[in-house]
């Protein structure tokens, strides 16, 4: 097995927000989220970093160079032009230094992931699929969504089992890692290079015009961009609100919530890590000036995750994956309602009568109500 600095393993934007929707701000806070994360599990930083649906654009791709993120993993039809799956290149993206990216094989992906009878046998999907592929030296890289493995698809966790081990061993077959491949060794200079292409993703072949608005994908996408529009004003609200409070506590607002996620992961205590930020400010951290900056940064969390991308995938608002996402907004909205008066949550619930469910036959402030109801929230 190939390690990636003498470990398996990459890191993954925090909230599972589609990136190029996000502002320069929130995305470099969800690569940072992400990569912290990743500190704090598994003991080093990381080196490379899954996109969400690998949905990119150059801004994306530049900031995670800058966190010093190396490398990551791309469709191939994000790729410019046509590219060699069996090989690494290097992709300049306006940063101090390239890219590293593998284009993974499409066939052999959407083989394990979406064809049942494919992965009935790992002996045989390595014999008729994967060994044709490999001549001497080279590399397959498969992609594939993890939910696939006993979750959407019984015993297919069995599958993946052996073709990893026996499978392999069986016919000479070397399994490495992403970061065994990508992150190891490799002379970026001598790389090939390639370019991609804006605005795209591994799971929507109209870019990314799948989380955020009409799209062929999806039958019924008129609610998305509205959706979309609504949590803007409210994440807008949210920010200006934060930076006025921020001023009182003497604290960039935007550093401290980079810094969040070692409570949002659950690895420090809140009202310990609130001390040490207004102690460094040089100013006394009173109890009073702690529960502000931790109501600030809850707000900021929930007002991240109201982001993820499970919210826009589907075609109805009306959906569990909907419900997440509007349950995540009127938390942000309540925590800043409830310490400083405003009227965020009305805000969107105006907002949202611009959406509506047709297969239900529900109003944006009916489904915004079903949300809260499911989880025992007033409503």
């Amino acid at each position: 097995m190939g390690q990636d600095d003498g470990h398996n393993g990459m890191a993954q934007s925090y909230h599972h927000a589609i990136l190029p929707y996000a502002s320069a701000r929130d995305r470099r806070t969800e690569i940072r989220w992400g990569m912290r994360d990743f500190e704090l599990r598994v003991g080093r930083r990381p080196s490379g970093m899954w996109l969400p649906e690998t949905a990119i654009d150059r801004l994306t791709l530049r900031t995670m160079v800058e966190e010093g993120i190396r490398w990551t993993i791309l469709a191939p039809w994000q790729a410019a032009s046509a590219v060699d799956t069996g090989i690494a290149y290097a992709v300049e993206v306006g940063a101090s230094r390239p890219l590293v990216v593998g284009f993974y094989d499409a066939e052999l992906s959407a083989a394990v992931s979406f064809d049942p009878f494919a992965t009935t046998d790992a002996d045989r999907f390595l014999d008729m699929l994967v060994r044709p592929r490999l001549g001497a030296g080279e590399t397959v890289m498969i992609a594939t969504d993890g939910e696939l493995y006993g979750h959407h698809q019984k015993f297919r966790e069995l599958f993946l089992q052996r073709l990893l081990t026996v499978s392999a061993a069986d016919r000479g077959v070397h399994i490495t890692s992403p970061g065994g491949w990508l992150g190891n060794g490799l002379d970026v200079a001598s790389l090939p290079r390639a370019d991609v292409r804006e605005r795209t993703s591994w799971s929507c072949h109209h870019g990314v015009l799948r989380w955020g608005a009409e799209c062929p994908c999806a039958a019924n996408a008129e609610w998305k961009w509205p959706l979309r529009a609504a949590f803007d004003r409210l994440a807008a609200a949210i920010d200006v609100r934060t930076e006025l409070a921020a001023v009182e506590l003497g604290l960039d607002p935007w550093a401290a919530r980079d810094r969040y996620v070692d409570v949002a992961s659950e690895y420090v205590e809140a009202e310990a890590w609130a001390a040490r930020e207004l102690e460094a400010t040089g100013r006394r951290a009173g109890p009073a000036a702690r529960e502000l900056l931790l109501t600030l940064m809850q707000a900021q969390a929930s007002r991240l995750a109201m982001f993820a991308s499970c919210g826009w995938f589907w075609d109805d608002p009306h959906r569990p994956e909907v419900h997440q996402v509007l349950r995540s907004a009127a938390h942000a909205a309540r925590v800043m309602d409830g310490a400083f008066g405003t009227r965020l949550e009305a805000n969107l619930r105006e907002d949202l009568a611009a959406i509506s469910s047709p297969a239900h036959g529900a109003t944006g402030p009916e489904v915004y109500a079903a949300a809260l109801r499911a989880v025992g929230q007033p409503v």
